[in-house]
């Protein structure tokens, strides 16, 4: 094989993908997911997977790929979507990249819990609760709602 179709996937990553995910890629495809797994850009490193391998997520033709990759680059394994471990999917909530594609195909987003969902990590001590009896003095509630149909009548 030439240098410029070299590619971190051996050949049982190759099928592992295609049993797993259904990817089928030209040989041109192969060497561009090699070179988006190296691009900190659209992978993101998830837990220790041990023996000096981690888990990686990484996006590549509008769906998000699970791998272990040795320390040189290597795939080592690849894994379903849904086998991603709870630990995982709490790296990925909170990494800017994987919001900012905005693509849950690890169900991150669903399977949280309450006690994890982004409020509950806010400071206690920023939230304000107001009392079930008490009214908002007119020129407030008229101000909200002004500022409220102002925002909301905006277009993007």
């Amino acid at each position: 094989m030439d240098k410029y179709h070299e590619t971190p996937f051996p050949i049982h990553a190759r099928e592992q993908l295609r049993e797993r995910y259904g990817a089928e890629f030209t040989r041109k495809e192969w060497f561009h997911f090699g070179q988006t797994l190296d691009n900190p850009k659209w992978t993101i490193r998830l837990s220790d997977a041990g023996q000096g391998c981690h888990f990686y997520a990484c996006y590549f033709m509008a769906h998000w790929y699970l791998f272990v990759c040795a320390r040189d680059g290597t795939v080592r394994t690849a894994y379903p979507r849904l086998s991603i471990t709870e630990a995982d999917k709490r790296i990925l909530m909170r990494h800017d990249r994987y919001r900012q594609i905005n693509n849950d195909e690890f169900h991150v987003w669903r399977t949280l819990s309450p006690k994890e969902s982004e409020p509950a990590m806010l400071p206690k001590g920023k939230s304000v609760e107001l009392p079930n009896d008490v009214e908002l003095p007119n020129d407030v509630s008229q101000s909200a709602v002004s500022l409220l149909s102002q925002c909301c009548e905006k277009k993007p």
